[in-house]
């Protein structure tokens, strides 16, 4: 292993990593810690924001396990709660960041490879519904499992909300032709959904995301930044590493 086990533990509890990068000045989002059966400051968190938040389990998950996009009433930020509370019972609210998802992996302070996540999106024929749309995507992805890491979308919280922020819902029948973005979180994205972008990225940002890894001291590490200015995203950033 190229980590130990007490440097994993750290990375994946959510707000010491944001407690530590703020410490070494790098940007993280807005956030409140809560107990899932005591909402109160999390609502009044909610209250505060004039952006959707993000609800998610503290720690002991990955890959996207339990968390919740767009979320923006009292009653969202309950069914949030209820749902990441299937992995724990202390979760983490987040003011949205907004821009575009990248994925930096690390090797030392090496950046191996820089990717753009896309969201995932299913395209209309003009007849199925939208619900419909997702199951034969969930069947295409069953077809090709064995050549890429690809999971099943799940239609969840995350996923219609994800609609209604765009007008849609599950039983919305879109046009031929038409792109519909059925979740808010990246995580779902299909095997032609992560873009190379190297090339694209300013070296400010992937410096910023390799001091995020050693301020965890992890040595192979996956930096997510939520960045609207890529090419520098200075001050607009919202970084957190997970492994």
């Amino acid at each position: 292993m190229l980590d130990d086990p007490v440097t994993l533990r750290i990375a994946g509890d959510k707000a010491l990593v944001h407690q530590l990068l703020a410490r070494h000045g790098l940007p993280v989002p807005s956030y409140r810690q809560f107990h899932w059966s005591r909402l109160d400051a999390a609502d009044a968190f909610l209250r505060l924001q004039r952006q959707p938040c993000v609800v998610k389990p503290r720690n002991g998950t990955g890959g996207g396990a339990g968390v919740t996009t767009g979320v923006r009433t009292a009653r969202d930020l309950a069914l949030a709660a209820a749902q990441a509370a299937m992995h724990g019972t202390e979760l983490l609210i987040e003011a949205q960041a907004p821009g575009d998802s990248y994925r930096l992996l690390y090797l030392g302070r090496h950046a191996a490879r820089c990717v753009r996540r896309h969201l995932p999106r299913v395209r209309g024929d003009g007849r199925s519904t939208i619900a419909q749309l997702i199951a034969q995507e969930n069947r295409r992805r069953a077809r090709v499992a064995g050549r890429a890491v690809v999971d099943s979308l799940p239609a969840d919280l995350d996923c219609r909300w994800a609609l209604r922020a765009a007008g849609w819902s599950l039983r919305s029948v879109p046009p031929a032709g038409r792109e519909v973005v059925v979740r808010g979180a990246t995580r779902w994205g299909g095997e032609t959904d992560n873009e190379s972008v190297r090339a694209l990225l300013g070296e400010a940002l992937i410096a910023e995301g390799a001091r995020a890894a050693a301020a965890l001291g992890v040595r192979l590490a996956g930096v997510n930044i939520i960045t609207t200015d890529p090419g520098w995203g200075y001050g607009r950033v919202a970084a957190s590493s997970t492994r």
